[in-house]
């Protein structure tokens, strides 16, 4: 396994956008077996990446990368092992260009060097028109040491808008559709018996548990 720069959360994101700008080549040394990779518009429809990296990275992004502006790091220990970083930022191209970004990592530590385990990049469009999701919102009770594993299986069964990790482990989702609300609360027993807490969203602001 080739070896990247043991490093804490904040300075993993520095470190990664710097290969990512300066020494693109470097990049595919962050990820391992089992990495997922997704990067898309905000309008287009998701897909997923698990081996090839740095070739799925230079398909999606658009242009020569020079700089990555961080207007915003935040980040949270899942385990010993593992952390979510949450980046929000703007990259800009040689042609002077730039795209505002929104930037998920789950990254995991290994002997003390830190490796991607899941990452979604996403390019925000600033003309989209957001809707407000009134009755697609949901809230999962998780543990804080099995947030992933509750957002991997809400994701599982349906599509998934936003979701925002609050302190305490609750997951705060907005889910796709009305039919994504129909089928979580179809399967609503198999997060009872994994040990999530479930909640769905009243019209009128109340939580149907």
């Amino acid at each position: 396994m080739a070896s990247i720069s043991k490093c804490n959360e904040v300075v993993f994101v520095k470190n990664y956008y710097n290969a990512l700008c300066n020494k693109p080549s470097m990049i595919q040394n962050y990820y391992v077996d089992g990495s997922k990779l997704t990067i898309c518009k905000e309008t287009e429809s998701p897909d997923e990446c698990t081996e090839g990296f740095m070739k799925y990275i230079k398909s999606k992004i658009e242009g020569v990368l020079t700089k990555v502006l961080v207007s915003h790091v935040s980040h949270q220990k899942i385990d010993e092992e593992r952390s979510i970083v949450n980046v929000v930022g703007q990259f800009v191209y040689g042609d002077k260009t730039q795209s505002r970004v929104s930037h998920q990592f789950i990254i995991m530590k290994i002997d003390g060097t830190v490796y991607i385990k899941n990452e979604i990049l996403t390019f925000l469009n600033e003309d989209v028109v957001y809707e407000t999701g009134e009755g697609r919102d949901i809230v999962v009770e998780c543990e804080k040491d099995n947030v992933v594993e509750g957002i991997a299986m809400v994701y599982g069964m349906a599509g998934i808008e936003s979701v925002r990790i609050g302190n305490d482990g609750k997951l705060s989702i907005v889910l796709g559709s009305e039919d994504d609300v129909s089928i979580i609360k179809k399967n609503a027993l198999d997060f009872t018996e994994k040990g999530f807490g479930l909640k769905f969203a009243l019209s009128e602001g109340k939580e149907d548990e």
